[in-house]
């Protein structure tokens, strides 16, 4: 029969296993939303009749750690709608009200999830597969996100909305005020049922609710597991027109220091944002003065749909990438952190990714050798009846006398129900004396229970009239305790999209994956975390194996938020072409091991002190890698925190000549001075590339979606140490509804 269709029958056979054992998921809750017939203040107070009157909805689950059970305290919620915003009140009790943590009020966040904590998930399109998140701590902390196909969770992309939130004798309360425009949707065209769920984060039992359980393997952003808010369009229509939500405080809310100081337009149509910049920028010594200026548009186009045009865009403000070492063979992925290319990230996803994708923004603009400013986009989101998305982005780089080039995308998706879908996209590149072309189909078909999920996707490229191909596909089981996954891609030597990121070409590459995730329940430990995974990659001729690896790894985590984990791996790699890691350490063509294995501990990330830390040892290209790294994190109250992370590697080569050792050191720290005012700081050190770069960025939200921005960097060369490059930026933006 042959290894391959024996391991395709034992993959069959676990699946149909899984299926016998394991039920579906229980029927999704559901609530019906009313309308909105009296005015509401956004203060976190909740004292407005309009709420009093309103019909609660209870019946939150415990995620973690007790997964099904009911938890200690009571959480309801309630939902007022009208023809221009979605509106969400909650009522959070606690039998130990001095107990709340409310440490975080810096803006955008995941330490919000650290605090007691709200968040609410919004499947506007019921795609069964894209967020639209807001979140809300007791200190009025503010958090919007992006779900991305049921995994990935994005901040960099601010949405307009509302939030305040206010401590109770008994608790404390939450307060949401969402237009219907910041979930991508038309106010004229709402439609009756959207895809909802709540999760509530209790810091002092490490624990999580939800009023849909989303429980392991699948992510809190998993909109296949959603509850369905229904009569949305109906209750729209009876809700109140011109009762507009005020930013004065409640006098009845019983902490005024978390009132949300955001203004009162809660529904644009559409939202004009000038900017203007200025500045100095040193380098080698020489001053230079530094003026910008731009305007983004954003707004409805025609019925369900909607764009955002920007010129002359500019992204002073966006963090810095953290210092990495690459050690490997292969690119390293950086995420997107540049808010335009953020919006819409889910509909512009094809491929697999961090490994082969279609479409990667960041090579827009960002090059190698810099920056290339970005003279004008167009970005258009919208959809065709009930099943049908599209999307367009074209984006010309460079300045109005010397353009650069030309990069567009194309995409649609169908939803064929249960949250499977088809899609196509197509890219183009032109400047610089080349024309790059590529296209690709990507689909996702899941069973009735959203447990068997299968991924699949092909594209080509044409790259100055070279054509190539390239595919893959994933079948996972997404058990309760069981888990296996069927991976497979391939790439031909010149497929090379110029506006996707693939890793390798020239292979295929295939694994076979196992999770088992016992739940303990006893002993103050919650489970059990164990995987094994077999992967191989060929020549594209199939004709010699050039990577083959065995490993896998357990980990334990109790209760309270401990966790210890083990993992070891025998591995053989091989490199086709002479390359070079560290510093510039040659490394010639050849076939080397890479077996390994290393521990790493994590303390409970609801603390006021945080630790992580890790150690390893692994044979590489000949030599091996003795490699450590931690990490802590410091609340000090409500208004700092601070995050230092350190990694290190001792690479022994047979040559002591070519031997070496890296180190990089990352710290931020998050100073909240309130809600809308925030600074943040960040320092990195590269041993190899003998760099410091540092970034201090003050962000005060004055008005809503217009912001003011001082942002100073300095980068450092260490050996001789010199001042490289110095900058002192502000920029102010300003949102004309």
């Amino acid at each position: 029969m042959g290894k391959p269709c024996t391991i395709a029958l034992v993959f069959c056979a676990v699946i149909a296993a899984c299926a016998m054992t394991n039920p579906a998921w229980a029927i999704r809750p559901s609530v019906v939303a009313q309308p909105r017939t009296a005015a509401v203040v956004v203060d976190g107070g909740l004292t407005e009749t309009a709420w009093q009157n309103a019909v609660k909805t209870a019946g939150l689950t415990e995620r973690k750690p007790a997964l099904g059970s009911t938890p200690v305290d009571g959480t309801r919620f309630a939902l007022l709608c009208d023809s221009q915003t979605l509106w969400i009140a909650v009522w959070c009790d606690d039998s130990q009200p001095d107990a709340i943590a409310a440490r975080t009020t810096a803006r955008d966040t995941f330490a919000l999830f650290a605090d007691d904590a709200i968040s609410i998930k919004i499947d506007a399109n019921l795609d069964l597969r894209t967020t639209y998140g807001f979140a809300l701590n007791p200190a009025g902390a503010r958090l919007d996100y992006r779900g991305v196909d049921e995994a990935e969770m994005r901040i960099e992309a601010d949405a307009v909305w509302l939030g305040a939130a206010a401590r109770t004798a008994t608790g404390w309360t939450a307060e949401f005020a969402v237009p219907w425009t910041s979930l991508g949707l038309d106010p004229e065209a709402l439609p009756e049922v959207i895809g909802l769920n709540l999760s509530r984060d209790h810091s002092r039992r490490n624990a999580t609710y939800d009023w849909a359980l989303m429980p392991p393997p699948y992510s809190p952003v998993s909109a296949s597991l959603y509850g369905r808010a229904t009569g949305i369009a109906g209750a729209a229509l009876q809700g109140g027109v011109g009762l507009s939500a005020a930013s004065t405080p409640s006098a009845d809310a019983a902490d005024a220091a978390t009132v949300s100081t955001a203004t009162a337009e809660t529904g644009p149509t559409s939202m004009v944002v000038p900017y203007v910049l200025d500045g100095v920028e040193v380098k080698n010594g020489v001053a230079s003065p530094v003026y910008n200026a731009g305007v983004d548009w954003s707004g409805r186009l025609w019925q369900r749909a909607r764009g955002h045009l920007t010129v002359n865009t500019d992204f002073a403000q966006v963090d810095l990438d953290d210092r990495v070492v690459n050690l490997g063979r292969f690119s390293l992925f950086m995420p997107e952190k540049r808010d335009f290319f953020i919006k819409d990230v889910d509909l512009f996803t094809v491929g697999r990714p961090k490994s082969m994708q279609l479409f990667y923004s960041r090579n827009i603009g960002l090059r190698a050798g810099g920056v290339v400013p970005i003279l004008a986009g167009l970005k258009i989101a919208g959809q065709v009846g009930q099943a049908g998305r599209y999307g367009l982005l074209q984006i010309v780089t460079g300045t109005p006398r010397d353009p650069d080039e030309v990069s567009g995308v194309l995409r649609g998706v169908a939803d064929l129900g249960g949250g499977s879908k088809l899609g196509a996209m197509a890219t183009h590149r032109l400047g610089q004396g080349t024309v790059n072309l590529a296209a690709g189909l990507d689909g996702t078909l899941r069973a009735a229970d959203s447990k068997l999920l299968t991924e699949a996707f092909a594209m080509a490229s044409s790259a100055d009239g070279e054509p190539a191909a390239a595919g893959g596909v994933d079948v996972q089981w997404r058990g309760l305790l069981v888990r296996p996954k069927l991976s497979y891609t391939f790439a031909q030597d010149k497929f090379a999209p110029a506006l996707g990121f693939v890793q390798r070409t020239g292979i295929h590459d295939g694994s076979l994956s196992l999770a088992v995730e016992p739940r303990i329940g006893a002993w103050g430990m919650e489970k059990i975390n164990c995987d094994t995974q077999l992967k191989g990659i060929a020549t594209l001729s199939g004709d010699r194996v050039l990577d083959r690896s065995w490993g896998g790894g357990c980990g334990l985590v109790w209760n309270s938020g401990w966790n210890v984990s083990a993992r070891g791996e025998l591995a053989r790699v091989t490199a086709l072409q002479p390359f070079a890691i560290g510093a510039n350490t040659p490394i010639a063509a050849g076939q080397y091991g890479a077996s390994g294995g290393g521990i790493e501990f994590n303390s409970p990330e609801v603390g006021n002190l945080v630790v992580f830390a890790g150690v390893g040892r692994q044979q590489l290209f000949g030599g091996h890698d003795v490699g450590a790294g931690g990490g802590l994190t410091i609340r000090a109250g409500r208004r700092l925190r601070l995050e230092v992370s350190t990694e290190g590697h001792q690479v022994q080569m047979p040559e002591p000549t070519r031997s070496f050792w890296s180190a990089t050191l990352n710290a931020r720290a998050a100073i909240g001075i309130s809600p809308d005012l925030n600074l943040d700081v960040y320092a990195g050190w590269n041993r190899l590339a003998q760099q410091v770069i540092a970034q201090a960025r003050l962000r005060w939200t004055w008005r809503q979606a217009s912001d003011v921005f001082v942002v100073w960097q300095e980068q450092v060369a260490t050996s001789p140490w010199a001042i490289a490059a110095s900058s002192m930026m502000g920029k102010v933006t300003w949102a004309v509804f």
